[in-house]
């Protein structure tokens, strides 16, 4: 299994623990689908590039970690496939944005294209693992870690409070969000620390 399959495989985990819709394809995808997904990149994107500008190493892994969720989750959503890739090529910050204009534009169509959003979703997670393998140790091991501490925002047991909306999801455990949809982590729940996988 590629990098880019191992990312795809385990957001494809999370989507169908916390019950997010997928479709057939990206012509078949509801506009409120694609304006969420492109929501979902341009944060993760610009929380990145707030990292990068502060030079902080930490802050850039943990925001590509994100942005490789988000990219690899609107594949799923979408149902494009992975092209399983092993070369590497010269990458940099500036290659990243303009591969994500490409998927923004996509999704931004009217009749966005299936075949260009495979290419432009793949060409951006590609480009991600490679900058990422460049502040960790182990890229796919820090996306693991970031994706464990995600499906720990399943909550063990149902909380008391009748104002929370609960949905059982697996393993006995239960998605829990408020009456805005916003999923409410359990009250134990901390944020992951990517450190050890840093690059000193």
């Amino acid at each position: 299994m590629t990098n880019t399959q191992l990312y795809y495989s385990l957001v494809k985990e999370f989507h169908t623990a916390f019950i997010v819709k997928s479709f057939t394809s990206v012509t078949k995808a509801t506009d409120k689908a694609k304006q969420s997904r492109i929501k979902l990149i341009e944060e993760e994107e610009s929380e990145y590039h707030a990292a990068l500008a502060a030079n902080n190493k930490l802050e850039m892994l943990d925001g590509l970690c994100d942005l490789a969720y988000v990219v690899a989750g609107t594949m799923h959503v979408m149902n494009v496939q992975v092209i399983p890739y092993t070369s590497h090529c010269p990458n940099s910050p500036v290659k990243i944005t303009h591969t994500v204009d490409n998927v923004i534009n996509e999704l931004n169509l009217f009749m966005p294209c299936a075949i260009r959003l495979n290419k432009y979703t793949n060409t951006l997670l590609q480009l991600i693992d490679d900058l990422g393998a460049g502040l960790a140790t182990s890229f796919p091991d820090a996306f693991r870690a970031v994706h464990e501490n995600n499906m720990k925002k399943l909550w063990p047991k149902r909380p008391e409070d009748r104002e929370l909306i609960v949905t059982p999801s697996i393993d006995g455990k239960y998605l829990v969000r408020n009456k805005e949809g916003k999923i409410i982590k359990p009250p134990d729940h901390v944020k992951v620390n990517l450190e050890p996988f840093l690059i000193k």
